[in-house]
């Protein structure tokens, strides 16, 4: 099964943490797990130090994180740092002019595609050669939509490469999410996105159902209450307060939530 892969597919594999496993102790494993009443077992060589290096960045599959054990606080300064990386390059694009912005995309993107298959030149990548004929496949297209998302801190889709099918296409559409509104606004809102990536990464690194976590949480919750409200307000406003106040509408169900809300209690 693996003896067409080529040196591109190991290396990815060794950036993942999970190693080759030889035929004989594949098979040997197979073996084991039928004496096994197990719903669900998985035959994986794994490297602990890659590991790592995924968790401390924030990189680290949900699925993997209990195998690993690294401090709270340097987990946070990784996923820190990459949001940092994200706000920083948002920055620098709102001081670029519009063709000096796609080039500096562009050359993201080479250099992500340089590194998820494994080429030496990132300048010498094609970047109007679709990625399948770069050699892509699942494998590598989720690995380019995770470091391009870190780098941006954009919400990239699985089908990211079929949906802008080449480095050029798909660099477009960055500059197209990442185009700042112009002035101070475009640096605000920049600022703002990128303490938000902060608090998500902080918040993240905090173990699941600690208290503090749970704090984080429900105030994060008030505040979009909050926020939602004066929207709601401000387009009522903006409509001559047609269809009456939210709150004179809300069913009992409705107002308790809103109190919940308020006083952090969701």
């Amino acid at each position: 099964m693996t003896e067409g892969l080529a040196g591109a597919d190991l290396a990815r594999m060794n950036r993942s943490g999970v190693l080759p496993l030889p035929s004989e102790q594949g098979l040997a494993l197979f073996d084991e797990s039928a004496r096994h009443d197990e719903p669900l077992l998985a035959a994986v060589r794994l490297d602990a130090a890659a590991l790592r290096n995924q968790a401390e960045a924030g990189r680290l599959p949900a699925p993997l994180r209990s195998l690993v054990r690294t401090a709270v606080r340097r987990a946070a300064a990784g996923t820190a740092a990459t949001a940092a990386g994200a706000a920083a390059l948002g920055q620098r694009l709102a001081t670029l002019a519009e063709p000096e912005r796609a080039d500096a995309l562009l050359d993201l993107v080479r250099g992500h595609v340089a590194t998820v298959i494994a080429h030496p030149d990132p300048a010498a990548i094609d970047t109007e050669r679709g990625f399948l004929d770069l050699g892509f496949d699942s494998l590598t297209a989720v690995e380019l939509r995770n470091g391009l998302g870190a780098a941006t801190g954009l919400r990239l889709p699985t089908t990211l490469i079929f949906d802008y099918p080449s480095p050029a296409a798909l660099a477009g559409h960055l500059l197209a999410e990442l185009r700042p509104e112009g002035g101070e606004d475009g640096a605000a809102d920049t600022a703002v996105l990128g303490a938000m990536s902060e608090w998500e990464a902080a918040i993240a690194a905090l173990p699941a159902g600690s208290e503090g976590r749970e704090k984080a949480v429900k105030r994060l919750r008030s505040l979009l209450w909050k926020f939602d409200r004066t929207e709601n307000e401000t387009d009522e406003e903006a409509q001559g307060q047609e269809g009456g106040s939210t709150l004179t509408a809300a069913t009992d169900d409705e107002m308790f939530a809103l109190i919940e809300n308020e006083l952090g209690l969701n």
